[in-house]
């Protein structure tokens, strides 16, 4: 499948710039996430119920730093310059990872998805004055990639963590009750192992 032209790129970057300097006293975009909290961030934001209700469980990228720009490729890596490492830029940068190959990649339908994250990141107030940017640079839009609520939700990181780390110790404890009814281990030597005292 062929990605469709990517006519609007340097319109998207105008108006999500001419955004941010407008909420930021005319500053262009800077830090405002800390290095070792940005990968952090980027779980947060791919953990956020909107998001697995809608496109389930996301693969995590890789977070990388580079000396400028940010750049996403494909759902692996995300990579971001010391001025690009603010929650406007990751939003943009996920919302590649989010859209479907086949379409442009700064295309309506990224468009879409990429205000759909700033709404549910950094606030209504944020994806209103994003909005009318694009609205200024004649950046088109459109909501055809966002998929619809599933009924069923992928429960959150933390309960997928919690719940993989109890079936695991289920399984360890399952297997040293067999070593136990099988003989190849006595209590005692399992209790010496335990403490650490096993020959």
């Amino acid at each position: 499948m062929t990605r469709e032209r990517d006519t609007q790129r340097q319109r998207v970057y105008d108006a999500e710039r001419a955004a941010w300097a407008s909420g930021h006293d005319g500053k262009g975009f800077f830090q405002t996430i800390p290095n070792d909290d940005l990968k952090g961030y980027v779980l947060t934001v791919l953990d956020k119920r909107s998001i697995r209700s809608r496109w389930g469980i996301r693969r995590v990228p890789r977070v990388e730093f580079t000396h400028d720009g940010a750049r996403a490729f494909g759902d692996y890596e995300v990579r971001f310059g010391l001025n690009m490492r603010n929650e406007m830029v990751v939003c943009h940068e996920l919302a590649h990872t989010l859209c479907p190959d086949e379409y442009a990649w700064h295309g309506p339908e990224f468009v879409g998805i990429y205000l759909f994250l700033v709404r549910l990141m950094m606030g209504d107030e944020w994806a209103k004055s994003l909005s009318d940017a694009f609205r200024r640079y004649r950046v088109k839009r459109s909501n055809a990639a966002i998929p619809d609520v599933r009924n069923v939700v992928p429960q959150p990181r933390a309960e997928r963590i919690r719940e993989q780390k109890k079936a695991a110790r289920d399984e360890a404890a399952r297997k040293i009750q067999r070593w136990l009814d099988d003989g190849v281990v006595n209590k005692a030597t399992l209790r010496a192992i335990i403490e650490g005292k096993a020959p």
